[in-house]
């Protein structure tokens, strides 16, 4: 039996002739299970889809009541159901099936790869948040602003908006498990107004609130193929349906499903109430294996002040970690009016956040940017010891002076203004 793979993995062959028409079988997403192999196999006349199953096609009996499920339809239709059974289909079928694995694993040869022969960084649809072949997680608290930024940046790249950051621009589609479709109609034409554009322009949407990823998988990626559609954002992870989120196997699987779906994706995470904001909620696998993971902050001081909301990338593949980047989101009584970067200082919880995760020489760079203080200041300022203080001043000797002398106090300084912008 000949076999036949196309470009998307899908391996083919002819089963034989009727009626002047080949009949031919067709198997995807072929995978050995603990019981067997498995794989989706249908069962085309010419154009014409004559059935098709998803199970083990190393059992007999699977086959066999899968074949006469298919003969069973073509009754009504003398001529053809004498020929196919006459032509012995079932037994080419068993042939068809139990050759897959063997032409299956045969695709998967190992290449040399030489290493680029010009040196380029990473190609990014918002810099630099939203890779162009690559996955980024968004986590943070509950109501910490983070669906608000998948929209946001979604309607940057899929409108070539470059306001915030810098776009290229592609199609977009956000598949929404989360909330009721006028809420997303509201919160579209709100952000599209905030960034210029007419507020009912649309955005490519998949809503299925309550729904699955995983029930989603082969309806999102036809219509990614189909549609030209070049990044996938996804609210949430937490609908991602395919188990326990702290489970390494589920956590695995759900990756799988985004990288499989399309090349750029970016999801919506939550962190535990009980571990902090430093993880995506849970197993690891999930910041193992996402390509970027950006932690979202974000401080309101009551309902009528904006809410502000600070994105910071704390572990990337290839780019390394960034400074805190922070936005500022401005409402009324009907939503979201407004987008802006936040004033220095208007938020101070967020940044003394980010403070506290700093290096100690990082901190104090920070603080003495804005002028020249003694150590007792900086201590008091950084939250620790005078002791601290001055050991980390004087081993960075390359980063801070001693600029002046008042009294008994020592006023320290930044060596070069420059290098803490």
């Amino acid at each position: 039996m000949e076999y036949q793979v196309d470009g998307a993995g899908r391996i083919s062959a002819l089963l034989q002739t009727v009626l002047d028409t080949p009949v031919t079988a067709c198997a995807e997403n072929i995978r050995r299970e603990r019981t067997g192999v498995h794989a989706k196999t249908d069962i085309w006349l010419g154009d014409k889809w004559l059935g098709g199953t998803f199970g083990n096609v190393e059992r007999d009996e699977e086959r066999l009541r899968f074949v006469n499920s298919t003969l069973r339809k073509l009754k009504s239709n003398e001529a053809l159901f004498a020929a196919l059974s006459a032509g012995s289909l079932k037994h080419h079928y068993d042939e068809f099936c139990l050759g897959l694995w063997d032409q299956h694993i045969g695709q998967i040869v190992p290449a040399w790869v030489p290493g680029a022969a010009e040196r380029k960084g990473l190609s990014f649809l918002a810099k630099p948040y939203l890779l162009q072949k690559g996955g980024t997680i968004f986590f943070g608290a509950p109501k910490s602003g983070k669906s608000y930024f998948e929209y946001i940046q979604a309607i940057s790249v899929d409108a070539g908006i470059s306001l915030f950051w810098p776009v290229l621009r592609a199609r977009v589609i956000v598949v929404n498990l989360e909330r009721d479709e006028e809420t997303v109609r509201q919160r579209i034409g709100n952000v599209n107004v905030a960034l210029g554009l007419p507020r009912e322009r649309p955005l490519l949407m998949l809503n299925r609130r309550g729904g699955r990823l995983t029930d989603l998988d082969e309806a999102l990626r036809y219509y990614v193929k189909e549609m030209g559609v070049e990044h996938v954002g996804l609210d949430s992870l937490s609908r991602a349906g395919a188990g326990s989120m702290v489970e390494d196997q589920v956590a695995n699987r759900t990756m799988d499903t985004l990288n499989r779906v399309c090349p750029s994706w970016s999801a919506i995470g939550h962190t535990s109430r009980a571990g902090g904001d430093e993880h995506v909620f849970g197993s690891q696998m999930y910041d193992c294996a996402a390509d970027m993971l950006v932690r979202v902050t974000s401080q309101q001081d009551g309902p009528d002040k904006p809410l502000g909301v600070g994105l910071q990338v704390t572990g990337a593949n290839d780019t390394g970690r960034s400074g805190m980047e922070i936005m500022a989101l401005d409402f009324d009584a009907l939503g979201l009016v407004g987008i802006r970067r936040a004033k220095s200082g208007e938020f101070p919880q967020i940044e003394q956040g980010q403070l506290a995760r700093m290096s100690l020489s990082t901190q104090l760079a920070g603080i003495l940017k804005h002028g020249p203080l003694s150590v007792e200041e900086l201590a008091e300022a950084t939250g620790t010891t005078e002791h601290l203080c001055r050991n980390d001043l004087n081993r960075h000797k390359d980063r801070f002076v001693l600029v002046a002398k008042e009294g008994k106090k020592s006023l320290w300084g930044l060596a070069v203004m420059e290098s803490a912008s």
